[in-house]
């Protein structure tokens, strides 16, 4: 179910995006008396096209959804039957600053659109933090090391635990060889059995998470030495993430050291001190039928995640965050397409995976905003770049026949499209191929 939500829900917002960039594209056109005989969403063989009585403009829907485009009259084009266009409704004979504008229209209506979005976003939801950071206070001074705290739930050893008055504590944040995070470190000396392990917390998404279910135990590094910070932290051992996770036997008994901070509010940020509320949770490997492990135990701590309204100015900056963050992601998307390395380049499967996972955790709502305004800051650019078929190539070739004052022929331009939008519909599909092999696999 949640599959064909997800197609309908991208189906929806590249709709959305794709359709309103054209629309930009007609809007302009029509100012400034171009005729349009065709607005189409898609490409290849039409599946519905409409055109009303009054209108000169026929509306169409197209087999293939990867574009769209706007139909506008060059010189030597073929015009419908019985129609007649003076020469200066013909997009070649406009002043080429009212030519430029046309094809900067949709590009400016896809930025808008990013920037509705993403403050859309910013200013309708509430804001969530699972994490809070922690003041770290040592007796002889203040630290500037960053320690992290979950908001929690439940009994731990039958002593109540309430996130009104209390964070779980967690030292720091877990890695992996490639310096990737992985989630928090709960207890970075627990132990199973005989062995030491490090308990890691993979925070899921926006809902209560039981604190066992999602925790992950890995092997400690037999080489790791704590420095005297580290120790102030609690920070004992380290994630040996390269011998993978560690496998609980059926019996063995897991003893889980967990800390807890007082704090006064969940707006306040709590310090943490020398001195700690320290429980120890205890729980027994059950096996599963299918081979898994599950636990057994008597207490029970609930990661929940806490809702609050930021003020207007901290959402405005949080919107103006967000754009920075969609160009920085943008900027290493193109640098990853000029380098060849189509292996950080996703299609639309590849949206619709982070779709589902990403309404999983916080929900559709934030999720189509979100996504939304990086897909039209993505059409923008990509419109932007000087490629045969996309926007930027027809405002180069603008800019060509003002410097050199000679038109470029309507045939040559016209080949030079074709083979253009060939080429981009082709490298869609390879990575729209390489996308679901990569599920599959």
């Amino acid at each position: 179910m949640n599959t064909v939500i997800t197609v309908i829900v991208l189906i929806v917002m590249l709709g959305i995006l794709i359709s309103t960039h054209e629309l930009g594209h007609l809007m302009v056109a029509k100012a400034f008396n171009v005729y349009c005989p065709e607005f189409s969403i898609g490409f290849g063989p039409k599946l519905f096209s409409w055109k009303s009585k009054k209108s000169e403009t026929a509306y169409s829907l197209r087999l293939l959804p990867l574009g769209g485009f706007v139909a506008m009259y060059e010189e030597g084009a073929e015009l419908p039957d019985g129609v007649e266009v003076p020469p200066e409704r013909c997009l070649s004979n406009i002043k080429p600053w009212k030519k430029s504008l046309v094809m900067l229209a949709g590009i400016t209506v896809n930025l808008l659109t990013c920037v509705l979005f993403t403050f859309i976003y910013t200013l309708s939801f509430p804001n969530y933090y699972q994490i809070e950071s922690v003041h770290t206070e040592y007796t002889n001074g203040t630290s500037n090391v960053v320690a992290y705290g979950l908001w929690a739930d439940g009994t731990v050893d039958g002593t109540a635990i309430s996130c009104n008055s209390k964070v779980l504590y967690v030292p720091e944040i877990a890695v992996d060889s490639n310096n990737n995070q992985i989630g928090l470190v709960l207890d970075s000396n627990a132990k199973i059995g005989e062995d030491t392990v490090v308990a890691v917390y993979l925070y899921q998404n926006l809902k209560e998470n039981d604190l066992l279910t999602c925790t992950t135990f890995y092997y400690a590094k037999t080489d790791f030495t704590p420095n005297e910070t580290e120790t102030k932290l609690g920070i004992l051992n380290k994630a040996d993430t390269d011998r993978g996770t560690y496998k609980p036997a059926a019996g063995s008994v897991l003893s889980m050291t967990l800390s807890f901070l007082d704090t006064e509010s969940k707006e306040s940020r709590p310090e943490y001190k020398d001195t700690r509320d320290t429980l120890t949770f205890k729980a027994t490997a059950l096996a599963n039928e299918d081979g898994s492990i599950s636990w057994n135990t008597a207490d029970k701590i609930t990661c929940t995640t806490l809702k609050y309204w930021a003020p207007l100015g901290e959402r405005i900056k949080d919107g103006f965050l967000m754009l920075g963050n969609y160009f920085v992601s943008i900027g290493m998307g193109l640098k990853a397409i000029f380098s060849f390395n189509f292996s950080q380049v996703g299609s639309v499967v590849a949206m619709g995976s982070v779709l589902s996972q990403s309404s999983a955790a916080v929900g559709w709502g934030r999720t189509f905003f979100v996504y939304g305004g990086f897909l039209g800051l993505n059409l923008a650019i990509l419109n932007l770049l000087p490629f045969p078929g996309l926007d930027g190539w027809q405002l180069l070739v603008v800019i060509i026949e003002k410097i050199s004052k000679k038109k470029i022929p309507e045939k040559v331009k016209g080949i030079v499209s074709i083979v253009g939008i060939g080429l981009l519909l082709a490298f869609g599909i390879a990575i729209i191929i390489k996308d679901i092999i990569g599920l599959i696999l």
